[in-house]
């Protein structure tokens, strides 16, 4: 489990994306979540999936032939960050993004010639953002001797 945190446009996605690019064509499985602090929409009002959801369903599976989603209430504990990632450990990385308070290890982001945000997690690597290509070989770097 790993975080990479840091401010809002300083190029956390890209890194997250570079970095889940280079372990899955090492073969590596990778999960990723992304905190956000808006509401997921994912069922639309009316939809089968959100009537069951209404109904009291524990869980509810919407799945395509080349996609699932899988909706699970938060049931209180959407500011544990334990219970935000739980059933993932079959993966050889979570990457988690956003998170700021959560005790994991980050990977931490900050704009050039900005203070890095302050993170709960202990800190793999410092990292500098912003408009150019991610730091991936660092990331990297800092990461391998966390993978299974």
């Amino acid at each position: 489990m790993v975080g990479i945190t840091g401010d809002a446009g300083v190029g956390k996605t890209r890194l997250a994306e570079a970095i889940v690019a280079a372990l899955a064509a090492e073969g590596r499985r990778v999960a990723y979540v992304k905190h956000t602090h808006h509401t997921l929409d994912l069922d639309r009002a009316g939809t089968d999936t959100a009537r069951l959801r209404a109904a009291g369903a524990a869980v509810v599976v919407g799945h395509s032939p080349t996609e699932r989603v899988v909706v699970t209430p938060t049931a209180g504990r959407a500011d544990d960050p334990w219970a935000v990632v739980a059933d993932l450990e079959a993966y050889d990385l979570v990457l988690v993004e956003g998170r700021h308070d959560a005790p994991w290890p980050v990977l931490r982001l900050r704009a050039p010639g900005r203070p890095a945000r302050s993170v709960a997690g202990p800190v793999l690597a410092d990292l500098e953002g912003g408009d150019g290509a991610p730091p991936l070989a660092e990331a990297l770097a800092a990461l391998r001797p966390l993978l299974r």
